[in-house]
C-alpha cells in the first residue's frame, strides 16, 4: 500500500495554464511544486512554476495575487497581475 502524499495549495498559478499551484515536502526535505490543472513540476519554492516576476509583451512585473473579494465574471481565487 503506497502512503498518501498531502499537497498544500499555494496562492500562485502556474505560469504555463494558470492552474493553481501545489507544493509538498520532499522526500530529501526539499519543496516540490506541481500545477494542479496541467502537471508541470520542479524542485523548490512556488516561484520556480508561478507567475510571479515573469515577462510577457509589454507586461514585464506580472505576480500572483489573491483576490479578497469575488469580482463578477472571475471564478479564481488567485489571478496574475502587473505589480505597481
Amino acid at each position: 500500500m503506497t502512503e498518501a502524499v498531502l499537497w498544500r495549495v499555494e496562492d500562485h498559478v502556474c505560469q504555463r495554464c494558470l492552474g493553481r499551484v501545489l507544493s509538498r515536502q520532499a522526500d530529501d526535505g526539499g519543496m516540490i511544486c506541481r500545477c494542479s490543472n496541467c502537471g508541470a513540476e520542479a524542485a523548490g519554492e512556488p516561484a520556480v512554476i508561478c507567475c510571479c516576476g515573469i515577462r510577457r509583451g509589454r507586461y514585464d512585473r506580472l505576480r500572483c495575487v489573491r483576490l479578497d473579494r469575488s469580482v463578477p465574471g472571475i471564478t479564481a481565487e488567485v489571478v496574475v497581475a502587473e505589480a505597481g
